[in-house]
Formats: structure tokens, sequence, C-alpha cells
């Protein structure tokens, strides 16, 4: 995997729970980092090998329910917990991302957060590209290339499941639905004087 792709593991509350995650070996024993974990949904922790990784853990904890709307409120939650991802991996500055979802995670409950993910991960903007007039010089021993950026949308993400998500029929429709929302999102924004109706035929 390339050093730059940031990796965000999707895990379910019962693998953190029973300890049953190899990733999270080193932090098993903390009970405030489990408590912190639930409350916050996500933390960002170091892969515990030799090239300790930044990776976004991400926890998937649905709402407990026996009601008739129990199914509403857990696609609600994914939502919720797509758009906190989306906004940490913002704050951080990444630019490609891939999401390693936990085979516990229902492939229909991702279809979900897969759509308010590329939803989130939205941002209009018409600005020029603008030289960066303090490159940094050669010499220099180290560069967050993060320091560079200058949008706050991911460049490109992907996430990856046990399951084939591109024959899942409801991944199929929300990232189709996510796409044409945001391709409406475009066009309302685009200035009058740009989208023509020669534009809009084009």
């Amino acid at each position: 995997m390339p050093a730059t792709k940031t990796v965000a593991l999707l895990v379910d509350h019962e693998e953190v729970k029973s300890q049953s995650l190899e990733c999270l070996e080193h932090v098993h024993e903390s009970e405030h980092f489990r408590h912190d974990l639930t409350l916050n949904k996500s933390a960002w922790i170091y892969t515990n090998d030799s090239q300790m990784r930044r990776c976004l853990l991400i926890q998937q904890k649905l709402p407990k329910s026996t009601d008739s709307d129990a199914e509403t409120k857990q696609h609600e939650s994914m939502r919720e917990l797509a758009a906190h991802s989306v906004g940490q991996l913002q704050g951080r500055k990444v630019s490609d991302v891939e999401v390693l979802a936990s085979s516990k995670i229902d492939p229909v409950l991702l279809a979900t957060f897969h759509q308010s993910f590329l939803l989130s991960n939205y941002e209009w903007s018409q600005k020029g590209d603008v030289d960066n007039e303090d490159e940094k010089k050669d010499d220099e021993e180290e560069v967050d290339e993060r320091t560079k950026r200058k949008t706050k949308t991911l460049d490109s993400f992907s996430i990856e499941h046990e399951t084939d998500l591109a024959k899942e029929k409801s991944f199929k429709f929300c990232s189709a639905s996510a796409e044409a929302t945001v391709f409406a999102r475009d066009l309302a924004n685009t200035r009058g004087s740009e989208a023509t109706p020669c534009w809009m035929e084009a």
C-alpha cells in the first residue's frame, strides 16, 4: 500500500469490547481507550509494527431497539458515523483514503455509510490554482505534503469489504443516488453566466 494512502478501519463495537482485533493489541487493557472510542466514535492510532502508520479507527455502535423503526435508526447512525469520519479525515488534510470494513459490518449498512461519505466529502469551489510562493527548499530533511493542500475534500477514497460490494444492489443504488446528488449540487452552484442552456444540453 502506498505510504501516502491513509487507512481507516471500520469495526464493530463488539470487536473492540471482545479484544479480538490484532491491530489494537497494544491498547486491549486500556479501559480509558475503549470509553473514549465509544464517546468520540473514532480515534487516531498508529499501527503496532515497525512502520507505525497513522490510521483512523472508526467504531460502529448501532442503537439497540426493538421498535418498528429500528432499521431506520441504524441507517441514521451509519450516516452520522460517515459524516463524522469525513470530518476527522479532512481535519488531518488527508488526500487519499482506503476504508477497510470489518466482516462484522452489514453490507447494506455499509452502502448507507458509503453514500453519506460521498455526500459529506463535498465542497464547491471554482478557485484557480495558486502558485506556492513558499516552496520548500530541496535541502530540507522532511516535508509534510499535507501542508500544501488548498482544499479540504478528499481527492479519492475506496471502501473494501469481504463481500463484493460492486455486486450488492443496495451499494450500487446508494452510490448512484449520491453521485446524482453531487451532480445536482454542481449544477445548482454553477454561475448562471456559465450554465447557459447550451451548456446544460452538453
